[in-house]
């Protein structure tokens, strides 16, 4: 990200299709023996139902030590089922990879993106 000119503070949102934790490991990182989110000022986008299945679950691909981590200092977002962040950003519901699974579509202009495991904005 450095290296393409950016720093982790130009990052705005976060959006999460899902809380796994092979994507949501990235959200914070240990920096010597304190932990520090990665984005420190991006609203992190989370639909509401991962967000309760990520601390109910008993599956191993949930980290709620991350979870915990976030609530107590990351700005964060819930949403669901389908809808529109802005004029740029919208959310769908899929329930594909796993129960509570999003996907975002990006446009600006005539270009579209679609994203449907996890981005940064």
């Amino acid at each position: 990200m450095r290296n393409a000119g950016f720093d982790p503070t130009d990052v705005t949102k976060v959006l999460m299709s899902h809380l796994h934790y092979d994507h949501a490991g990235g959200m914070i990182h240990a920096l010597g023996d304190k932990t520090e989110l990665s984005f420190p000022d991006a609203e992190y986008v989370i639909n509401r139902g991962e967000w309760e299945t990520a601390f109910s679950s008993t599956s191993s691909s949930y980290h709620t030590d991350i979870f915990e981590f976030l609530q107590r200092n990351a700005q964060l977002k819930f949403i669901e089922g389908d809808g529109n962040l802005d004029e740029t950003i919208a959310f769908e519901f899929t329930g594909a990879h796993c129960p509570n699974h999003q996907v975002f579509l990006l446009t600006e202009g005539s270009s579209k993106v679609f994203f449907w495991r996890r981005c940064f904005a």
